[in-house]
């Protein structure tokens, strides 16, 4: 899965939960049903028979399922973008960060100057705002 589809998969989740969540209270404003009748027919609805409750119970582990499986392909998105690219005339250059902690420990085992190195490379973004 992209970053870009996971994003957009993220986004579209969001905005179902958002829009049914503003649809109830929109509702309950409008007093188009009450606060009472609806739990009170939820749970009827759910414990009138046994065929129901395992409905929900399997709704609830296939989202518990779902929120892992978004939450693995979050951390392998972040695992696999751990690179530098550079576009060139000649086409476009990738290095991995890993790749540049160890050109830099070999450049600077070389030399006699420094005593004590610490590999740690942070890609920083800067953004300037002019009005």
């Amino acid at each position: 899965m992209s970053k870009e589809s996971f994003n957009n998969l993220i986004f579209v989740l969001f905005l179902v939960v958002v829009v049914f969540i503003s649809g109830i209270f929109l509702a309950l404003s409008l007093r188009l049903f009450s606060l009472e009748s609806f739990f009170f027919k939820t749970n009827y609805w759910i414990y009138s028979n046994f065929f129901n409750q395992i409905i929900l119970g399997l709704v609830g582990a296939l989202l518990i399922f779902l929120a892992i499986y978004l939450i693995w392909q979050k951390a392998q998105i972040n695992k696999g973008n751990l690179s530098v690219v550079q576009k060139t005339s000649f086409g476009e250059i990738k290095i991995s960060i890993g790749s540049i902690k160890r050109l830099v420990l070999k450049v600077v085992k070389g030399m006699e100057e420094i005593t004590e190195t610490r590999p740690e490379v942070n890609i920083f973004l800067y953004l300037r705002i002019q009005f």
